[in-house]
């Protein structure tokens, strides 16, 4: 991802610099919260996923 952030085409509504600075920022302090979201919350999605009704028959 990073590469892509620092060799993708630049967005036209910002200056280059501050665009590939604002996606940095944004992807190193997301994903660290993602991760962590997702490791804490894993136990409560693996429940929900096998509590889940059954589908309903196909007419």
């Amino acid at each position: 991802m990073m590469r892509d952030i620092l060799e993708g085409p630049d967005d036209y509504l910002l200056p280059p610099w501050l665009d590939r600075s604002l996606n940095v920022c944004i992807l190193c302090l997301d994903f660290p919260i993602s991760f962590v979201f997702d490791i804490v919350t894993f136990p409560y999605q693996y429940w929900r996923y096998y509590h889940l009704p059954p589908p309903p028959p196909d007419e």
